[in-house]
């Protein structure tokens, strides 16, 4: 999935509403509205989902509103490919860059950013269920039932970044 294609004017709106449906609800807001660029790579294990994203530097949001409209309860594991990126929830603020790991939780209210010197923020995101791990300290120590987080893991190293776009 690509805004190359797109006129300038709607490449934010449709990657907004992208993001909404591929991966979960929450408000964005770019000084790159005008000339916003994307791209995403998905790939959908059945219970959990990769996906591989560049774009251009964006904030978000995910709301207690956003969350009672729709609670996917997912842990989000992302990985920092290129750029910089930051994260409040539940009262902690994290930054991390390339080559780093975050883990969040869907269910809770988030602040995000992203950054990058060179234009694009590149990243990985695995979505995996809460209903996987047999509870949320299991997934916190990195142990997943059913044999999901080495998939998880061969996908995530596997997935390639989208060149085109950024």
């Amino acid at each position: 999935m690509t805004t190359d294609d797109l006129p300038n004017a709607d490449r934010f709106t449709w990657w907004h509403e992208m993001t909404m449906a591929t991966l979960i609800p929450t408000l964005l807001a770019s000084d790159h509205t005008v000339d916003f660029r994307a791209a995403a790579n998905v790939v959908d294990l059945g219970a959990a989902q990769v996906t591989a994203m560049t774009y251009l530097p964006l904030t978000s949001a995910r709301t207690s509103k956003l969350i009672r409209q729709s609670d996917p309860e997912y842990c989000q594991l992302s990985l920092t490919v290129r750029g910089d990126m930051g994260l409040s929830q539940c009262g902690r603020e994290v930054t991390f860059g390339s080559g780093e790991l975050m883990l969040y939780d869907s269910s809770y209210p988030f602040e995000g950013w992203t950054a990058a010197e060179d234009g694009s923020v590149a990243h990985i995101v695995a979505q995996i269920p809460m209903s996987i791990p047999s509870n949320r300290g299991d997934l916190l120590s990195g142990q997943l039932q059913g044999g999901v987080g080495p998939v998880v893991v061969l996908v995530v190293d596997r997935t390639p970044i989208p060149t085109h776009a950024v």
